[in-house]
């Protein structure tokens, strides 16, 4: 058989496969999703309780801890479902990010540190810590100064900040990766113009694994600062 020939059909092949992958993930139910999951973390799906709708798998990677939660929100007129990505560190750091005009957003990071606020022990207010230029619209809240203007020295994790780092159509930038209180979050959005986003993640979810290493880096590295400014 001519060469061209079973080139074209290995091609044609391959295409069928992938194309027939990427429409049965862009199809399947939220439970085929989950099942999903579990295989990828080594978890057991459950129920989140008196949060309605919504499941969390709990796993561990290389010694640490982590949760997965698939969220039903109630939104203004209808339902959605976003997600969190939790790891868990040994410390008691709180390290998050908010634009520094806030008069426009009413939702995503106001909200979500005036509620983290809420569980925090003492007082947050924004911090004079230096930030690189692509974050220049922002302000850091944390309860350890001198330990953020480090974190802030580490090329990997700032430039996590940068790839996580969303504006919507209004301008309004947002941050999906913070510290509360010890716990890394990474918040995956209803909205595929979000890095990260549950829609992306749904239809590859094997992007799982890249998000973990990432929060593992994170935690390893808060860890080992927090040993030299006495924050474990």
């Amino acid at each position: 058989m001519d060469s061209t020939i079973i080139i074209a059909v290995v091609f044609f092949v391959g295409a069928f496969i992938f194309l027939h992958t990427y429409f049965f993930r862009f199809n399947q139910t939220r439970e085929q999703f989950l099942e999903e999951m579990e295989k990828i973390l080594g978890g057991k799906v459950r129920p989140i309780e008196d949060v309605p709708n919504s499941h969390k798998v709990d796993f561990t990677y290389e010694g640490v801890k982590f949760t997965y939660e698939d969220l039903e929100v109630e939104g203004f007129s209808s339902k959605y479902f976003k997600a969190n990505l939790k790891a868990y560190t040994e410390t008691r750091y709180h390290f998050a990010l908010k634009q520094k005009s806030l008069k426009r957003n009413m939702r995503g990071d106001n909200m979500f540190l005036t509620h983290s606020q809420k569980n925090v022990k003492r007082p947050l207010t924004p911090k004079a810590i230096h930030l690189p230029s692509f974050l220049d619209r922002f302000e850091a809240i944390s309860n350890h100064n001198e330990m953020s203007k480090e974190l802030m020295k580490d090329d990997k994790f700032s430039s996590m900040l940068k790839k996580y780092r969303n504006e919507d159509s209004r301008g309004n930038q947002s941050q999906a990766l913070r510290v509360l209180e010890g716990v890394i979050v990474l918040e995956f959005q209803p909205s595929e113009n979000y890095n990260p986003n549950i829609f992306t993640l749904r239809r590859q979810v094997s992007l799982m694994e890249n998000y973990v290493e990432d929060l593992f880096y994170c935690v390893k590295t808060i860890n080992k600062m927090a040993v030299t400014y006495n924050m474990c």
